[in-house]
């Protein structure tokens, strides 16, 4: 099965519930919503909300953002749409192992004369 062709619904109306959820908690109207993500105010974010249509990937950043979510916890239920939990899960797993490795590096490069001195000045403290 390739990952563009799959599709699960079930995880698309996990998505609109959970967002449908976020906004009843939040301050915003639906339209506040529509304005803050870009998304054509009416049918549009209804289709989102009820898993009829999938949402989209590009529009996780702008709703984490305005509805104050955990930006990963969305991204993992929008993967979910286009990929098995498995896939999704490797990704997360893979990015976190990156991830970590990144902090490593930079630690590594980090010249010795800096590292001694930002211990110097927590000592001062």
């Amino acid at each position: 099965m390739s990952f563009y062709s799959y599709r699960d619904p079930g995880a698309a109306i996990e998505v609109g519930k959970f967002i449908a959820a976020a906004i009843g908690r939040s301050a915003l109207s639906m339209e506040e919503v529509c304005d803050l993500t870009g998304v054509s105010r009416g049918a549009k974010l209804q289709n989102l909300l009820t898993g009829r249509h999938y949402f989209p990937l590009e529009l996780a950043r702008p709703l984490a953002k305005s509805l104050d979510l955990d930006p990963a916890n969305l991204i993992y239920l929008v993967l979910r749409q286009y990929a098995p939990a498995d896939a999704v899960g490797y990704v997360f797993e893979a990015v976190s192992q990156h991830a970590i490795a990144q902090l490593r590096t930079e630690k590594d490069v980090t010249p010795q004369s800096e590292r001694v001195r930002s211990k110097k000045k927590k000592k001062k403290k």
